[in-house]
């Protein structure tokens, strides 16, 4: 089995790193509609999604509920930490690059107990001491493209 990636059509450059990714062209093309969060067609279709994805839970997913989250994957991360964290707890995070340390950072922000264990561009074996273009790495702990 073989796969074809379509490249880009509009001359935008291939995303490698984490986040954002390309967009496929039909992706695009589905995103010129303008959908209103309030139409019961977007309604509806929302709905769907969430049913989805709590029926993926299997057994006992009845007991919970899916809420998307529109916005920047740092703004879903501390949604994340901030309504899983309970005030009073305490986090530990792994960090191997610029993500696991705004992590920390969110965490501390909110007034939560957190350690970090950095397993950034050192511990790699890439020299340096931490990550970020300083150390000659890409900022988020990856090669530079």
């Amino acid at each position: 089995m073989s796969l074809t990636i379509e490249p880009p059509r509009m001359g935008e450059p291939w995303l490698l790193t984490p986040g954002p990714l390309s967009t496929s062209y039909a992706v695009k093309a589905a995103m010129l509609r303008d959908w209103g969060s309030w139409d019961a067609d977007f309604r509806a279709m929302t709905a769907a999604l969430r049913a989805r994805l709590v029926a993926m839970l299997g057994d006992g997913g009845d007991a919970y509920t899916c809420v998307p989250l529109q916005g920047s994957g740092t703004y879903c991360v501390e949604a994340m930490l901030g309504t899983l964290i309970p005030s009073d707890g305490k986090a530990l995070v792994l960090a191997n690059g610029a993500y696991g340390q705004r992590a920390a950072r969110i965490l501390r922000q909110m007034g939560r107990v957190v350690t970090v264990i950095d397993k950034g561009a050192a511990a790699r074996g890439r020299g340096g001491g931490g990550t970020g273009s300083r150390s000659g790495h890409h900022p988020c702990g990856g090669n530079p493209l």
